[in-house]
């Protein structure tokens, strides 16, 4: 029985991996909030235009401006994060790689549970048409087996 657990184990964490969503795997860095959204930004923006929405958004959420809560602090480091990353021409790029393989993912999802949706109500129906009929055909005797 153990080892039928570890393999199902196994075969999930392999399709979580697959899948670029292994939440137990602490290397694997997964985009929580949009890092464009933070800055008010979009992918098509130019360094200087991210630039410009970052200063304005740092100076606005600084500790130094709005106090040093917990709250305001977490404000100002994820709008640095953001920045840290979308500044850097490197980070950008694999960024928006990720982004767009997470919305592939995320529609190929919504693709799948369509589909398993239509073959559920196919089946339902082949059941209630097909299936249901026939056994009850058998059961009156009408004919048999």
């Amino acid at each position: 029985a153990g080892n039928s657990n570890n393999a199902k184990n196994n075969q999930s964490n392999n399709k979580q991996r697959r899948r670029g969503r292994n939440n137990n795997d602490p290397q694997q860095k997964q985009p929580q909030e949009n890092l464009y959204k933070i800055l008010g930004a979009n992918p098509t923006m130019t360094k200087p235009e991210i630039k410009k929405l970052y200063l304005t958004l740092a100076k606005q959420t600084h500790p130094d401006s709005v106090g040093y809560s917990p709250g305001n602090i977490e404000k100002f480091n994820r709008v640095a994060r953001a920045y840290s990353v979308l500044s850097d021409k490197q980070l950008r790029k694999r960024y928006d790689r990720e982004l767009k393989a997470n919305a592939l993912t995320e529609e190929a999802d919504e693709y799948m549970e369509e589909k398993k949706k239509e073959v559920g109500k196919m089946l339902d129906r082949w059941y209630d048409e097909l299936f249901i009929p026939f056994l009850t055909r058998v059961a009156t005797g009408y004919f048999e087996l």
